[in-house]
């Protein structure tokens, strides 16, 4: 989710905000536990995200 509100006294008050959704799907071995997993896969899809939204 992305918000952004900028209030200046020629334009008045401008809100621009949006939601993006992606998807993916790994299968990682249960040794290094479920949690552990998960925080990876978390990480990498918020550099996507990122790198998505910075190249806009």
């Amino acid at each position: 989710m992305l918000s952004m509100t900028i209030e200046d006294e020629p334009s008045g008050t401008f809100n621009l905000s949006g939601s993006i959704r992606r998807q993916m799907s790994y299968d990682l071995a249960m040794a290094d536990g479920h949690l552990c997993n998960m925080g990876k896969m978390i990480e990498e899809l918020e550099g996507k995200l990122r790198n998505s939204l910075d190249q806009k």
